[in-house]
């Protein structure tokens, strides 16, 4: 029952009391109102709780699961009820996500439930709150114990084989007639002194053997790099949600399957694309604490991937792996910055020699313009179309009469025969 409604009748009949000249009537009030304070008392006071949540993997990959553990801890016993659990796990579930203890319970308790890695993406877990009440039910309480906490799911990875690329036949270093800059870790020979060498550049050994002056000659090299471009440009996607996700969720599968690729073949990797990264939008709308229709939350994402770009810099560091991993299971597309003008955004970035691998459901005469550029300029290009759309297939025939020598992907059969 509503506590207004306790007071009041606490109050009625303590105005009854008055006028019937009931003691009675006058002690039932004054004890009924008594109740209610120290009901409202103890809710206010709440049991000393602390929570603990344990999450066995927080990066998973498909099929996998995850146990998440939560443990509660009270300093003292608690005279009412309480309930404490789990917001609704995004993923599939099993087990208990909750638990309900009465009053006089035990100091400590918990409860596990097990989550099944069945799609790709960033999963937020939690909060995990807790509500309390007095033993009558007078009065209640909500309290969050513990923050929301992160699982990543990374997308499928295939195996891609012996890749007859450009990338895959030059692992590491890509010898280069334009002399970029000279690598002093890489000596070539010796040669004559020549005037305005400098004195770190003299060879003292040769010198000294020849009795003329020798300089040190070292070669000329650039480390081989390759840049992958994720187009996720919704209006570039078939019309159809299934068409969508299937389209997309292959694009970011082998764009992962390629980066691991490259990165174990000791190349340096990097990934630029125009999606959006739901962690941002999870930041927002934790920051804001409010809860978004599916048309403004479609919004508020086609916003922050037109001002937010995502980009990771070619790099091989141990931890390269991971962060593509992450970054790709987070990337939805939106309708952001559409290839074109990503396209404008990469050029200034990339290194001379360096491959450019776009993965792409279709293109504009504008994308073919910018491509041909690219390579016009000493770039690599290898365009990869990704569906069995009307739109990939104009994509193929714009590529081909442009001489990129685009290759087709329509299904995930086709990724082991890709690189053939």
């Amino acid at each position: 029952m509503n506590n207004l409604l306790w007071v009041l009748l606490a109050l009625l009949a303590l105005v009854l009391s008055w006028f019937a000249e009931s003691a009675l009537l006058a002690w039932v009030a004054c004890f009924l109102i008594l109740i209610l304070i120290i009901c409202r008392l103890l809710v206010y006071i709440g049991p000393s709780l602390q929570a603990e949540r344990v999450i066995s993997a927080n990066y998973l990959h498909q099929g996998e699961q995850a146990q998440v553990r939560i443990r509660l801890r009270s300093a003292r016993r608690h005279w009412g009820w309480l309930i404490a659990g789990e917001a609704d796990p995004p993923l599939p579930f099993k087990g208990h996500r909750g638990v309900m203890l009465g009053a006089l319970s035990g100091k400590q308790s918990e409860f596990t439930y097990t989550l099944e890695a069945a799609r790709r993406g960033y999963f937020v877990i939690g909060p995990l709150s807790a509500l309390y009440g007095d033993p009558l039910g007078f009065a209640e309480r909500r309290r969050v114990l513990l923050a929301s906490e992160s699982i990543t799911v990374f997308p499928r990875i295939f195996g891609l084989g012996r890749m007859h690329l450009p990338i895959a036949r030059s692992p590491g270093e890509l010898h280069t007639q334009r002399r970029t800059f000279e690598d002093p870790t890489r000596p070539a020979g010796i040669r004559e002194y020549r005037q305005g060498d400098a004195l770190r550049r003299v060879h003292w050994r040769a010198t000294a053997h020849t009795g003329k002056p020798q300089s040190k000659l070292y070669d000329v090299s650039t480390s081989l790099q390759a840049m992958l471009v994720l187009n996720l440009y919704r209006p570039d996607y078939a019309a159809g949600q299934a068409e969508l996700t299937q389209a997309s969720e292959l694009a970011i599968s082998v764009a992962a399957s390629l980066s691991l690729h490259l990165l174990s073949a000791g190349q340096r990797v990097g990934l630029i694309s125009n999606g959006l990264d739901i962690k941002e939008r999870e930041t927002v709308l934790q920051k804001t604490g409010v809860s978004l229709l599916p048309e403004s939350l479609a919004r508020l994402s086609d916003e922050l991937a037109v001002s937010r770009r995502v980009c990771l810099p070619p790099s091989r560091a141990p931890e390269r792996s991971l962060e593509i991993l992450s970054l790709l299971a987070r990337l939805q597309p939106a309708q952001g910055r559409s290839l074109a003008l990503l396209l404008k955004d990469v050029r200034p970035q990339l290194s001379w020699g360096e491959v450019l691998i776009l993965l792409t459901p279709s293109v504009e005469d504008a994308v073919v313009d910018s491509l041909v550029g690219l390579t016009h300029a000493g770039f690599s290009v290898l365009p990869i179309v990704i569906g069995d759309s009307a739109q990939a297939a104009r994509a193929i025939i714009q590529l081909t009469a442009a001489r990129l020598c685009p290759h087709r992907l329509m299904t995930e059969e086709d990724i082991s025969g890709l690189f053939a």
